[in-house]
């Protein structure tokens, strides 16, 4: 939460996501999840 915050105020202008390249064994990507530490500091 605290980049996306930076981009909403301006101070990033982007963000990068990595971890397309690995395989799983459902084919998700793993790449989308979110650090509970980081939900805990978004609802704070």
């Amino acid at each position: 939460m605290p980049f996306i915050s930076q981009i909403v105020v301006g101070k990033k202008e982007c963000i990068s996501v990595f971890g397309i390249d690995y395989e799983t064994c459902d084919g998700s990507d793993e790449r989308y999840y979110i650090h509970v530490r980081d939900l805990d500091y978004g609802h704070v």
